[in-house]
């Protein structure tokens, strides 16, 4: 959830960030890591005994240093066929060098010119993204994760082909661009979690801050830029 995360340009600031992040941390452990420069994205797969599949590939989109709070996710993200394929062959590897066999796994990977960075690697699903998947491909994401569990072996194929943009409400210009998507009519907006009861008190450190999300439903992508945030 991205706690504890700070980039830092000098002794001052590190010492300050590692204080911070200790705070965070169950066992006691920092990690500090050269940033890297680059698109972000992440990769949604589903494996089963062995053989990997891309469920879709994630555009995120953060608030950028100090903090990098996730602000949008964008399914599937914007990519030329050369890169995705790329993606693809890349993220197969990585699971395949990890030895992961079944289930659901989610990679977070930067992209700079031709070069592909590994950020992270879990063996789950990512936050949202089994509504994002169904919003924009009508594909049962949690169903597949099942199959898989079960010893089932996991087929799928998009069933209509769309565009799903999710939001994370931090701040008041936030609220109030989520309340004009609102109304207008008609509306992109398909599903809220957005809390109302918004505290202007909070200053948000990580997504644990985030005063709630929604959902947008956009099936043209040349339209998406008029959803995305401008503030971050």
């Amino acid at each position: 959830a991205g706690r504890g995360i700070l980039m830092v340009m000098n002794k001052k600031e590190l010492i300050e960030a590692y204080n911070d992040s200790l705070i965070e941390t169950s066992n006691g452990i920092v990690i500090i890591e050269e940033y890297v420069e680059g698109k972000q994205f992440s990769v949604e797969t589903i494996s089963y005994n062995g053989k990997h599949q891309i469920v879709a590939i994630t555009e995120e989109f953060t608030s950028g240093s100090p903090l990098f709070l996730e602000v949008e996710h964008l399914v599937p993200a914007r990519l030329s066929e050369k890169t995705f394929e790329k993606i693809k062959k890349f993220s197969i590897n990585v699971l395949s060098c990890f030895d992961i066999l079944y289930g659901a796994s989610h990679i977070e990977i930067k992209v700079l010119n031709d070069d592909i960075f590994i950020i992270e690697i879990a063996s789950r699903m990512g936050g949202l993204r089994d509504e994002l998947i169904e919003i924009s491909t009508g594909i049962d994401y949690l169903e597949l994760i099942v199959n898989t569990s079960i010893g089932k072996e996991v087929f799928f194929k998009p069933k209509k082909k769309s565009h799903a943009l999710a939001k994370f409400v931090y701040s008041k210009s936030d609220l109030f661009m989520y309340k004009e998507i609102l109304n207008k009519k008609p509306s992109p907006i398909i599903k809220t979690e957005v809390s109302k009861n918004f505290d202007e008190t909070i200053k948000a450190k990580n997504l644990m801050d985030s005063q709630g999300f929604y959902y947008l439903e956009v099936s043209d992508i040349k339209l998406i830029n008029n959803y995305l945030y401008k503030n971050y």
